[in-house]
């Protein structure tokens, strides 16, 4: 980002574009509390802030306020921030120390997060610009030295590990070329074999091809799931064949009676996942006895002696059966629209969380609510607010356990974020 240009758009003269201060290691906090003075401009894209400060001012307090002055010299110190960063350009914290990271590494290169998720101090997640930990990487003596010895420490283990499994005649899951495959000792195709996974657990595979095999008898299979075996079929007496589950629309008698583990007068059926609808005529207790339908001994509606219900049903009409499939179909629309207004939600509040600034105590929450979650326990949910492009996060924080001097309306954390792009907040509110 230039200090003179931001989005296209010429930076007014005296004035410094909120992303370079934060690039120089100011916060959103600190911005809000040294800086009053602030311009927005209209123009700027919408995934870029809108506000411009007076630049003597900021140097000002660059040089008088401790803790502005020593968060810019630490800054000073990391791998330059290039921006604006999101979730297809960053790395997580924990990606990180999977390669051989470690945490002092991380506070000694890259500082603060670049970008955060989540939806209070329990849940963030810490991500990282992508570009400036491959710059890190390529860069600094101490963490090449850090990731090479890791590398080598973690290639042993897993050499150990295969050749400990396979010796004792289990197959391990490998990646070659993309496909998982299985690694053993002298398997051939059709044998039946115990695949261990990393977390312990062991699983029944059976061989299907031999991809490769090396002279000391080591080779790569692919598997696959073992069939399981038929039942043997049991003589069916005729009480069982009247009482067997209704057969499709299309050749079902005009009535028949059926074992239901419940059933009312007039309730339409879809016994188990067949095709066929059925309406319930009439119904009358029933007590299980021991030559009823059963598959290895068990009886299908409960225990011998207990009360199930021999109903009478006929087919169901299309006029019968529209109803229930359209409150599926309607409920499945609902579900799809919650889960996709969920999705945008979340983009809001990440974007509240990590480019807003915690206020020391809001007296009135200001704006329209366009979104809330119920309490699901005392203690818990969070609100949106808007006006404009501010957007204000309110995430109740009062269970045991969380941190009560971070409140600072009642029982909650409450952030605000001043330069919200319009359209995510538009698609908040229409959903």
């Amino acid at each position: 980002m230039s200090e003179n240009m931001v989005g296209g758009v010429q930076v007014p003269a005296g004035r410094v574009h909120r992303g370079v201060l934060m690039a120089r290691g100011w916060t959103s906090q600190m911005i809000h509390d040294y800086l009053p003075d602030v311009v927005k401009l209209d123009g700027v894209p919408a995934q870029v802030s809108k506000s411009f400060y007076l630049s003597a001012e900021a140097e000002r307090v660059e040089c008088e306020v401790a803790e502005v002055r020593a968060a810019v010299k630490a800054r000073s110190s990391l791998i330059p921030v290039a921006g604006p960063y999101g979730a297809t350009n960053t790395i997580s914290r924990s990606i990180l120390l999977a390669r051989g990271w470690t945490v002092t590494h991380i506070k000694r290169l890259l500082g603060g997060p670049d970008h955060t998720e989540g939806y209070g101090p329990r849940t963030e997640q810490h991500f990282y610009g992508l570009d400036r930990v491959q710059l890190a990487e390529g860069t600094d003596p101490a963490l090449q030295r850090r990731l090479a010895k890791h590398a080598v420490q973690r290639e042993a283990e897993k050499s150990a590990r295969v050749t400990q499994t396979v010796a004792a005649g289990f197959g391990v899951w490998r990646k070659v070329d993309g496909r998982w495959l299985v690694q053993g000792n002298a398997l051939e195709v059709g044998q039946q074999i115990q695949v261990k996974t990393r977390n312990g657990r062991v699983e029944a595979k059976i061989v299907t091809t031999v991809t490769s095999r090396e002279p000391d008898g080591t080779c790569i299979v692919s598997v696959a799931d073992p069939r399981p075996a038929r039942p043997v079929p049991t003589p069916v007496t005729e009480r069982e064949a009247s009482v067997a589950t209704p057969r499709r629309v299309s050749d079902a008698p005009a009535s028949w009676q059926v074992l239901l583990p419940y059933a009312a007068v007039g309730q339409v059926l879809q016994p188990g996942e067949s095709n066929c609808w059925v309406v319930v005529e009439s119904v009358r207790r029933y007590v299980i006895e021991s030559d009823d339908p059963s598959v290895y001994g068990s009886h299908l509606l409960g225990y011998e002696g207990s009360i199930g219900v021999m109903a009478r049903v006929r087919a169901a009409t299309e006029a019968q059966i529209a109803p229930i499939l359209a409150a599926r179909t309607e409920e499945a629309e609902r579900a799809e629209r919650f889960r996709a207004r969920d999705v945008v939600v979340r983009r809001l509040m990440a974007h509240v969380q990590a480019h807003g600034y915690r206020p020391e105590y809001v007296e009135q929450l200001d704006g329209d609510l366009i979104h809330s979650t119920p309490d699901q326990i005392l203690g818990t949910g969070e609100s949106l607010y808007a006006r404009g492009t501010q957007v204000t996060w309110v995430h109740r924080n009062g269970m045991d356990g969380d941190n009560w001097s971070r409140n600072n309306y009642g029982g909650s954390v409450v952030l605000i974020c001043d330069d919200v792009p319009v359209d995510l907040i538009t698609a908040v509110k229409g959903q």
